[in-house]
């Protein structure tokens, strides 16, 4: 089975859109916002350290750059989401691959993050007392 569309802190963004739809890190714009910040972050993270030096592993920077630049990214544009870190450590942490690939990977976290939100929007607001996004 091929897991393309799949990246690992998503169910940690289930687990907040679904257990805690009303927290200000469960709404869309923290959802969507913060895991395609991360996943360029990270990206771009990866592409300018990894070529630089090929020759040695300094995938221990470019993880440590990618998840810090991405919390940061992530609190100036007012889209935390604490799993988003996440996706920008392993944008960041993997090998070297061909650049449209690491793009392909933004396409990911936008059409993941989006598809999770909408059955996030369906599924809490057919439970009586809960209302999802409380603010987009």
């Amino acid at each position: 089975m091929d897991f393309n569309w799949l990246i690992a802190s998503f169910g940690a963004s289930a687990v907040l859109m679904f257990g805690l739809p009303a927290a200000k890190l469960s709404q869309p714009r923290n959802v969507v916002g913060g895991h395609c910040i991360s996943a360029l972050t990270g990206i771009l993270v990866r592409l300018i350290i990894q070529p630089q030096y090929a020759g040695g592993n300094l995938n221990f920077i470019s993880t440590a750059l990618g998840m810090s630049l991405s919390l940061t990214a992530m609190q100036a544009t007012g889209t935390t989401h604490p799993p988003a870190g996440a996706t920008g450590l392993l944008a960041a942490s993997t090998d070297p691959i061909p650049d449209w690939q690491g793009f392909k990977f933004l396409l990911t976290a936008l059409a993941g993050s989006s598809v999770m939100v909408l059955v996030a929007l369906v599924f809490n607001n057919l439970i009586p007392g809960r209302r999802y996004p409380t603010f987009w």
